[in-house]
């Protein structure tokens, strides 16, 4: 399947192809399992080639709800002049219990104990409807480098090359996962409430820690050096307490959350924990706590908002 630029199209038609504002979901033609929705506002889409726009990505959480993602930032964008691409990773692709592989980039740890024998008793085998659409394997960070690819020839005057990258609880993981091989592809990065981390630590196995990296991601490693030139917000609400973490390990015995003893009782603490280990590596990494909040992704958006706003504002500033 081909991708029509839209420099292809008269301007003034871009918006009736829906191309522009509020545009629809599109499969990823790498992996067609993905796809991602847009809001590209008209009023500021360039109408010739030597401007471009600065990129969003909002990254959801576990529930998948991406659309929220997006309509949450659409007033942002209107404002500050920017794209926003809301990916869509559905769960189930690499198992009967799928949920959370995106958090880890596709690369959690295998299942097994008491979850994987119940699994594997009660999973009914069925075969793929639709062929080359059978395998399991997948890696998330490498698929949105191919929306970033698809987005870059579709719409010209959007600059990819380095995007602000924004995730909240699930998505949290996986930006933060995603900012340690591909920090050069990073303009600005918030983390948002994870219930669990990965840390620097090469003494450390994947995914609590750093050590193995490669062995899960074909050779590739941290890039240490593009991370510490990245600007990075860690925001949790302050009554963020509950973390299903803990709870999840114990009961689902071989879940890709690690153990009850690793996890700490509060995403807080999960977050400062981070934000501490970032520091203490070289990170520019900044640390709010919003009062009274919970786990709710607008509750803590306040200060994400203004942290975007700080740096596409000065994206634009450089630019003029």
């Amino acid at each position: 399947m081909a991708i029509l630029p839209v420099t292809a199209l008269p301007r003034q038609l871009l918006a009736k192809c829906f191309l522009l504002d509020n545009v629809p979901n599109i499969a990823v033609q790498a992996e067609p399992r993905v796809s991602y929705a847009s809001w590209i506002p008209d009023a500021h889409y360039p109408h010739d080639d030597s401007t471009q726009l600065p990129l969003l990505v909002a990254i959801h959480g576990t529930h998948r709800g991406y659309q929220r993602c997006l309509d949450m930032w659409k007033n942002f964008a209107n404002e500050h002049k920017c794209a926003v691409v809301a990916p869509l990773f559905p769960a189930m692709i690499q198992g009967p219990l799928d949920g959370e592989g995106y958090h880890y980039l596709g690369r959690a740890p295998a299942m097994g104990g008491m979850l994987a024998r119940a699994v594997a008793a009660k999973s009914v085998e069925t075969d793929s409807p639709i062929p080359g659409l059978d395998s399991t394997d997948i890696r998330y960070d490498r698929v949105l480098l191919h929306i970033l690819d698809e987005i870059s020839i579709r719409w010209p005057a959007i600059d990819t090359s380095r995007i602000f990258l924004t995730g909240f609880s699930g998505g949290a993981q996986f930006a933060h996962r995603f900012a340690y091989l591909h920090a050069e592809r990073l303009a600005a990065l918030s983390v948002g409430a994870p219930g669990s981390v990965t840390k620097l630590d090469p003494s450390t196995p994947w995914p609590l820690g750093t050590g193995d990296m490669g062995d899960f991601f074909n050779g590739d490693r941290v890039n240490i050096d593009a991370l510490r030139k990245v600007p990075v917000l860690a925001v949790v609400g302050g009554d963020d307490y509950g973390s299903e973490v803990a709870a999840l390990s114990k009961a689902l015995k071989g879940s890709h959350s690690g153990s009850a003893d690793d996890s700490p009782r509060s995403r807080i603490a999960v977050l400062e924990g981070l934000a501490q280990n970032w520091k203490d590596n070289g990170i520019n990494v900044k640390y709010v706590v919003v009062p009274g909040i919970k786990h709710s992704m607008e509750g803590v958006n306040a200060p994400v908002s203004g942290f975007m706003a700080e740096h596409i504002d000065a994206w634009w500033t450089a630019r003029q």
